[in-house]
């Protein structure tokens, strides 16, 4: 099992460079192992009930001894998606693992933590990815499309590799999601939701409620172009313009969207869909959710018709389970408007002049 012994955490095998961020997980740093001097980024957990906790094997408890009798959750996922997916290298589109350990590095000397040690991957997420666009090159929507989709076809092949296993992540959102050297490898990190596909989980009431699909694997393709869709708006020079096209369904990338929610289909199957409707394929009107504006509600009566839009789409693309306050507004559907619903029993055909 990979694994750091104390000895190495003694000799201070990790030299704090910075701190990266942090959560209600815990907290991530930036440091350099002196054994292979390599920077890699360093997940320290709290103690407490914001993670899923499990109990650590015998076999690991007999052979490292003075450690808890249980550890986060994410620890042994990561373990099982390297272990059965046979994924030690950084390309297969997993952030690999570089070793976990119950201890404290340099920086934490009297604190002990449970560590989780990962690659540090070149341009972090594809958040920053998309904000270093936006600001640096300014591409409409078409040219970023064109230039990233077969990343995106190639995190689908992530999916269905860990759907093939009868495995789904249930986390995917673009801070799960990491950047290479090159901006069209795209590998998926933080196991702490990894689930079998029939865990009693995607049946209950916080799963459904909170705008999740009970078919998990279908859950993490929808969450994936819905991340896809995100990135495209937020590194594109014109996010109006995005938000525009979204809902009429002409261009390449929005059609598979309307489509996909039509018939939602696995990662292989929307990979298909992807390919069918190439980044470079001429725009032609397959409409989006068709038909009727959002009804006279109060929001409408003072907002402008692009923030209604804005407002809108932000909800419709959010990768997350939606939880208080923001599931009590979608549940409303947003002022009279929720768009999934629309997708599937508005009439055709749909203007952009009817918003």
């Amino acid at each position: 099992m990979l694994s750091i012994s104390a000895e190495d955490i003694k000799n201070h095998r990790y030299r704090f460079q910075r701190a990266l961020g942090g959560g209600k997980e815990g907290s991530t740093n930036i440091y350099l192992d002196s054994h292979s001097g390599e920077a890699v980024v360093v997940k320290r957990y709290k103690q407490g009930s914001e993670i899923s906790w499990s109990e650590v094997p015998p076999s690991l408890l007999e052979c490292e001894g003075n450690i808890p009798s249980q550890w986060p959750a994410e620890i042994p996922a990561a373990l099982l998606v390297e272990e059965i997916c046979g994924l030690g290298r950084a390309q297969d589109g997993f952030v690999p693992l570089r070793g976990f350990f119950f201890g404290s590095p340099e920086d934490k000397p009297d604190s002990p933590a449970w560590h989780l040690v990962m690659p540090l991957m070149a341009h972090g997420t594809i958040d920053h990815v998309a904000e270093n666009l936006q600001s640096d090159q300014a591409l409409q929507v078409q040219q970023l499309d064109l230039r990233f989709r077969s990343a995106f076809e190639g995190f689908l092949a992530i999916l269905a590799l860990l759907h093939a296993k009868n495995l789904c992540h249930d986390d995917i959102k673009p801070t799960n999601v990491l950047v290479h050297d090159k901006l069209d490898r795209w590998s998926l990190a933080d196991y702490g939701q990894l689930r079998g596909a029939d865990h009693p989980y995607h049946n209950t009431q916080l799963w459904i409620q909170s705008q999740q699909w009970q078919d998990c694997k279908l859950n993490d393709v929808r969450r994936a172009l819905k991340l896809y869709l995100s990135f495209l708006r937020k590194a594109c020079s014109d996010p109006h313009e995005f938000d525009t096209e979204f809902f009429n369904g002409e261009a390449p990338w929005s059609r598979i969207y309307w489509q996909f929610l039509e018939s939602p289909m696995s990662a292989q199957g929307l990979t298909n869909l992807s390919q069918a409707n190439p980044a470079a394929g001429s725009s032609h009107r397959t409409p989006g959710p068709s038909g009727q504006q959002p009804r006279l509600v109060p929001f409408r009566a003072f907002a402008k018709t692009t923030t209604v839009l804005k407002n809108a789409i932000d909800i419709e693309l959010a990768c997350r389970l939606l939880q208080g306050t923001q599931r009590y507004w979608y549940n409303i559907a947003f002022f009279g408007w929720n768009v999934e619903k629309l997708a599937a029993r508005l009439p055709r055909p749909f203007l952009s002049s009817d918003i």
